[in-house]
């Protein structure tokens, strides 16, 4: 599978990278279905289809609060250690970043780069700050005439240079670094940030109608529609704002039989009533004149 995309250096567009390969053998088998014996299979099988190719594995690890990479090559071992506030995903683009350093230092014409993160892979494609390293390296290789392919392999299968990877990148954990974090990584600190300061101060709002509705601030799947239309009614009906809710709790109004419709209806939002689909044609019947 080839990704195509434009580097630029110092304003100069330099190379669209079509020569970044990268295969897709085994991302053609789903890991529920595969047995660890069929990936080293498939692995085997592409390492003796590409045996001229110097392999090098690449691994990233985040333990609490100490996030590490690690790439080995030919029984050498390159790790970083990150700040603790980068990903895990940042942890392995750093791992991918080591191994391109490698190349040059090493000298190697032609490497196939095994990496247990398809994300990462994927995300090359992709121009943003946390690649743009990664990017330019494999500009520099490829003038240089300098083959790079790269593979998904499946962690935790037996491969024993991804082994030895994990291994690596677990040691490179063991220390905290006060390193940069990529601008991705601090928005996404941000916004833990603010939506914890949110869930705290609406943890205290237990008074409040809406509490019981909503008790965590968390993205609301089931309130995405097509319809804006549909999606106001609904955020209506779940909070209250419609004309049947002032006399949900007029015991003499019950009696009529919409408002009994009405009241179940804007219950099963709550989550309280499991017969919500009689009571949702029962509403649609009352609800323009509910007491007539």
């Amino acid at each position: 599978m080839e990704c195509r995309n434009v580097v630029f250096i110092n304003g100069q567009m330099c190379l669209s990278v079509s020569d970044l390969y990268w295969s897709d053998l085994v991302c053609q088998f789903q890991r529920s279905d595969t047995l660890p014996a069929e990936y080293l299979q498939l692995f085997y099988s592409h390492r003796e289809e590409f045996k001229h190719f110097t392999p090098i594995f690449t691994d990233g690890s985040k333990q609490a609060d100490v996030v590490g990479a690690a790439a080995l090559c030919c029984g050498r071992t390159m790790s970083e250690t990150l700040n603790g506030q980068s990903s895990i995903f940042s942890a392995e683009i750093v791992a991918i970043e080591l191994a391109l350093k490698h190349v040059f230092d090493a000298g190697h014409r032609q490497v196939f780069i095994y990496t247990d993160s398809l994300s990462a892979l994927k995300v090359l494609s992709v121009l943003s700050d946390r690649v743009d390293s990664a990017l330019r390296l494999l500009v520099l290789l490829q003038n240089a005439g300098i083959s790079v392919c790269f593979m998904w392999i499946p962690s935790h299968i037996g491969v024993p240079g991804n082994e030895a990877a994990d291994m690596a990148v677990k040691a490179a954990c063991s220390v905290r670094s006060d390193a940069s974090v990529f601008g991705a990584d601090l928005l996404a600190l941000l916004r833990r940030q603010v939506l914890g300061a949110w869930q705290s101060h609406w943890d205290r709002e237990t008074e409040n109608k809406l509490f019981q509705i909503k008790p965590k601030i968390v993205c609301w799947q089931s309130a995405f529609v097509q319809s804006r239309r549909d999606e106001v009614a609904l955020c209506r009906l779940r909070i209250g704002h419609c004309r049947l809710t002032h006399v949900l709790v007029s015991v003499f109004l019950m009696a009529c039989m919409a408002v009994v419709a009405a009241y179940a209806y804007i219950s099963s939002y709550s989550n309280k009533c499991p017969d919500s689909a009689i009571a949702t044609n029962d509403l649609l019947v009352y609800s323009w004149n509910p007491c007539n």
